[in-house]
C-alpha cells in the first residue's frame, strides 16, 4: 500500500492517523533510511508499519507473546484518567491493592508462568467496567478486555481465560478453576486484614453516593449478612485470612446490637 497520494503538507504522523484512523505509537527513527517504524497497539497482533520514503510496508508482528507490562501501564493509565473520581472504592487504588494480594496468592498457591500472567491480566481488567457503568460491570469489563487485549499478543482462548475470572467476581462469587479461585480470594482479601474497617468506610460511601444505603445502621446489617455468606475458596486464604474475617463478624453483630439498644 503506498500513500504518495496523501498530502504532504502535513507530518508523517498526521497523515498516519488520518489515513488509518488509529492511534499509534512512533517507536524508532533511523534518519540514515528516513525510516520510521509504528505500532497499532488496538490492532490483534498488535502490526508493525514501517514507513520509508512515505511508502508503507506492512510487517505483521513476529511475537505473539503476551506483552503483560505494556497492558499493564496501558490499562492502569486508562484506569486512572477515566475512572470517575467519586468512586470512593472502586478505584485505581482498589485494582493496585486486588494485584498485590493475587501476586501473594498466587505465589503461595503456587502459579506461575502464563497462568499467573493471565490471573494478573484478569486483575487489571475486572473492574475496568466501572468506566462505563456501575451495573453489569463485569460484562462491561469483559468488553474492554476483549477490545484491547488482541493488540497486546493475547489469544481469543487467552482472554476467554481472562473473562472467566472477571465473571468469576461477580457477588455472589462463582469461581470453577484455580485461577478463579485466587482472583475471587484477592478481590477480597481486605475482609480477613488489619485495614478492613478502612477500605469498608470505602465501600459503604460509594454504595451511599449510589443511592443504595442510607446510613451505617443499614451498611452494618448488610456487612453481616455478606460476611456471613461470604467464604475464601484457596487453601491459602482460609488459613491466613478466615480467622481474622470472623472476628470482624462478631465486632460487626456486637455493633449492631449497641446500636438497637439505642
Amino acid at each position: 500500500m503506498n500513500t504518495s497520494s496523501l498530502s504532504l503538507s502535513v507530518s508523517l504522523e498526521t497523515e498516519l492517523y488520518f489515513h488509518f484512523r488509529m492511534p499509534f505509537w512512533n517507536i524508532r527513527e533511523n534518519p540514515k533510511e528516513q525510516a520510521h517504524t509504528f505500532l497499532f497497539p488496538q490492532w490483534p497482533r498488535r502490526p508493525k508499519i514501517v514507513v520509508i520514503s512515505r511508502g508503507i510496508f506492512f510487517e505483521a508482528a513476529k511475537s505473539t507473546d503476551m506483552e503483560f507490562e505494556l497492558v499493564k501501564k496501558f490499562i492502569m493509565k486508562k484506569l486512572k484518567n477515566e475512572l470517575p473520581k467519586n468512586l470512593t472504592y472502586h478505584s485505581a487504588e482498589h485494582i493496585k491493592d486486588v494485584y498485590r494480594s493475587a501476586k501473594r496468592l498466587a505465589k503461595l498457591e503456587g502459579v506461575t508462568g502464563a497462568d499467573l500472567t493471565l490471573l494478573l491480566t484478569a486483575v487489571l481488567f475486572h473492574d475496568s467496567g466501572f468506566i462505563k457503568s456501575q451495573k453489569e460491570h463485569e460484562r462491561l469489563s469483559c468488553e474492554i478486555a476483549r477490545e484491547y487485549l488482541p493488540g497486546y499478543g493475547y489469544s481469543e482462548d487467552q482472554i476467554e481465560r481472562i473473562c472467566g475470572m472477571i465473571n468469576a467476581t461477580k457477588i455472589p462469587q462463582t469461581p470453577h478453576n484455580r485461577l478463579e479461585e485466587i482472583i475471587c480470594d484477592a478481590d477480597l482479601d481486605y475482609l480477613g486484614r488489619d485495614d478492613f474497617f478502612r477500605i469498608g468506610k470505602g465501600l459503604y460511601e460509594e454504595l451511599c453516593m449510589y443511592g443504595i444505603l442510607n446510613d451505617v445502621y443499614e451498611w452494618n446489617k448488610l456487612q453481616v449478612r455478606f460476611l456471613e455468606k461470604h467464604t475464601y475458596f484457596t487453601k491459602t486464604a482460609k488459613q491466613l485470612r478466615k480467622p481474622k474475617k470472623d472476628e470482624y463478624i462478631k465486632m460487626v453483630k456486637d455493633k449492631l446490637k449497641e446500636d438497637k439498644k439505642k
